[in-house]
């Protein structure tokens, strides 16, 4: 199986996640509102706001994605690896001489490149927003619905796993 780009695979989460957080909050608002408690019923409604806001910021994180692409295609690559010189020197000797060039290839690819921390810093952005999604709007949603205590115990974690994505996101735009 193919392995998607970042910058897709974030726009899709994006997609995904913004489009069940509208369906889930349609849901609510014209199937639950009837059926729940108010509090059960504005606990869903926090899951499913906060399922909006995080799919929107995993799209800005394929916008960025994007973007440090093509910088980094107008930059040339930037990287730090060393090419082989192709020059030619001159022989000494009465046969054909092996000189060695002087030249310095430009280095793709092979070294390392401030690019890719970056996106590692984005990548645990992303990886961390998603799995708070899915924790923090998933146990609301179940807290809500089954109305069990202890997924309340859950909630906290999809919430520090989304802060944890927020500090990610910082880190990694300071050092854009």
């Amino acid at each position: 199986m193919r392995r998607r780009p970042l910058t897709q695979r974030w726009l899709i989460a994006s997609a995904f996640f913004g489009m069940s957080g509208v369906a889930l909050g349609a849901f609510a608002a014209h199937l639950l509102r009837s059926r729940l408690d108010p509090r059960a019923f504005e606990i869903f409604e926090v899951g499913a706001r906060y399922q909006m806001y995080h799919a929107l910021l995993l799209g800005v994180f394929g916008v960025l994605e994007q973007m440090k692409g093509i910088d980094r295609v107008n930059r040339g690559g930037e990287s730090t690896g060393t090419g082989a010189g192709a020059g030619t020197g001159a022989g000494t000797g009465a046969g054909t001489g092996a000189g060695t060039g002087a030249g310095t290839g430009a280095g793709t690819g092979a070294g390392t490149e401030q690019g890719e921390r970056r996106d590692l810093g984005l990548t645990w952005a992303g990886a961390l927003v998603t799995g708070g999604i899915v924790v923090f709007s998933g146990s609301l949603y179940l807290l809500a619905i089954t109305g069990q205590s202890w997924l309340g115990a859950v909630t906290p974690i999809g919430g520090l796993a989304l802060l944890g994505g927020w500090a990610a996101f910082l880190r990694a735009s300071i050092r854009w």
